[in-house]
């Protein structure tokens, strides 16, 4: 096969890209689409509370990796000081809560609950109860309501599961790990999403004092703005180790090979053309070497977007070029603008 099929086979896998089409907590990423950057290791480590980024860079696919025990196993050797193979993960909150299973409620039902002057707090630390109890074969009222009313009228009780399952977990070598996704759609205003978000972030933070136990919050940049949701005691602490989620160019690149590697019609193609190119073979998307991507890439783009250097170099052109006002350039609008 040419250079020039080599390239055709390429940009044809390119074209068929849908990178419109987002992850989902509770659906996530199909395996041969996952690339997982070493820089992200934060995101999912389950000591780091707090997961901070725009829309398009991936929240709901550390999430959605987090929650399935498949993908958690297929990043682990990527991360392997986090422990994932030995975690426990439920979705506390997510985008399709309450249209499937789990121990989500939806925001109707949060609503609901709100409107009866439950505080938020009480509400997430029975979604917390109602995800551990099962590990430790302990019966609790039918639904998230019924939860609360017993909860508070049975303080002891509630706290003594709560410790009971920190010790399972911690006994049998796992970490247990209560995930909030799509904090966004909480609710259909603003009155009703910012006590729920700030009770999930007095939860997480809580958490904190269990030995087995934790919670994982996916939050978007403009919220974590919002001050008066850390307004409660230590917030500050939680704020300070926020993990920003962030994508570099080596790391935008290496997705776009991983993705044409895992292609089946354009995987041959792309190994031909790269020994062609840097004069080596294998994964290129493990290669974080900023001048073998660039050639690479120039090698299939053009090195310059005009005839010469003045218009920009195609490597770096692009990924400057769709920066938003924070400078940043999300794998979503980078693989749109590839495509």
């Amino acid at each position: 096969m040419s250079n020039q099929d080599d390239i055709a086979a390429i940009r044809t896998f390119l074209q068929s890209l849908d990178p419109a089409a987002s992850s989902r907590a509770s659906s996530p990423l199909p395996l041969e689409q996952l690339y997982a950057p070493p820089t992200h290791v934060n995101a999912l480590d389950p000591n780091r509370s707090l997961v901070v980024g725009n829309r398009g860079v991936g929240k709901s696919v550390w999430s959605g990796v987090l929650s399935s025990e498949s993908h958690r196993q297929a990043v682990a050797h990527t991360y392997p000081k986090l422990g994932l193979a030995s975690l426990d993960v439920q979705l506390g909150f997510h985008e399709s809560a309450g249209r499937v299973e789990g121990v989500a409620p939806s925001p109707a039902v949060l609503a609901s609950l709100l409107d009866q002057g439950i505080a938020a707090e009480d509400i997430w630390n029975a979604v917390l109860l109602r995800a551990v109890a099962p590990a430790i074969n302990h019966p609790l009222p039918d639904g998230l309501e019924k939860t609360i009313q017993w909860a508070s009228e049975s303080v002891e009780e509630a706290e003594a599961i709560l410790r009971k399952a920190d010790w399972y977990f911690l006994s049998n070598g796992m970490t247990f790990l209560l995930v909030f996704d799509a904090l966004d759609v909480l609710g259909g205003r603003w009155s009703v999403i910012r006590p729920l978000t700030e009770g999930i972030l007095r939860l997480a933070l809580s958490m904190q004092g269990y030995r087995a136990m934790r919670a994982k919050v996916f939050m978007r940049t403009d919220q974590i703005k919002d001050t008066a949701l850390f307004r409660f005691p230590d917030a500050s602490k939680m704020r300070a180790a926020k993990v920003d989620l962030s994508w570099h160019a080596t790391e935008l690149y290496g997705l776009l090979f991983k993705l044409i590697e895992n292609n089946d019609p354009s995987r041959s193609s792309f190994s031909h053309f790269v020994k062609k190119s840097i004069g080596t073979e294998g994964e290129l998307s493990s290669i974080s070497d900023r001048a073998q991507q660039a050639s690479v890439f120039s090698a299939l783009a053009g090195e310059f977007m005009g005839s010469n250097r003045r218009r920009g170099r195609t490597y770096t052109w692009v990924i400057d070029h769709l920066a938003d006002a924070l400078g940043e350039t999300t794998p979503r609008s980078f693989l749109i603008a590839l495509q």
